[in-house]
């Protein structure tokens, strides 16, 4: 990846980081939704179209958080449950 590539993905996985918080997300779920983000980013790099690419970040990034909040309910919905 090159330099001003390096830059642009750092500036806006700022922003999403910042997005995140704002969400309800708390710093560390925040910091790995961002890193498997920009994994992910880095898998499709070939694939995106430059003018997405900020809307493919945020919403891949809100998608995963979505996913972290729906494996926490699950989790805590199935200790809370009891069987009779």
């Amino acid at each position: 990846m090159d330099e001003q590539l390096s830059l642009y993905l750092n500036k806006k996985l700022k922003a999403v980081y910042f997005f995140l918080l704002k969400m309800g997300a708390i710093k560390e779920d925040a910091e790995d939704i961002v890193q498997e983000t920009a994994f992910q980013f880095v898998q499709y790099l070939d694939t995106l179209q430059e003018e997405y690419v900020d809307a493919w970040l945020y919403r891949v990034a809100i998608n995963k958080y979505y996913d972290s909040l729906r494996k926490v309910f699950r989790v805590t919905y199935s200790r809370n449950t009891r069987f009779e």
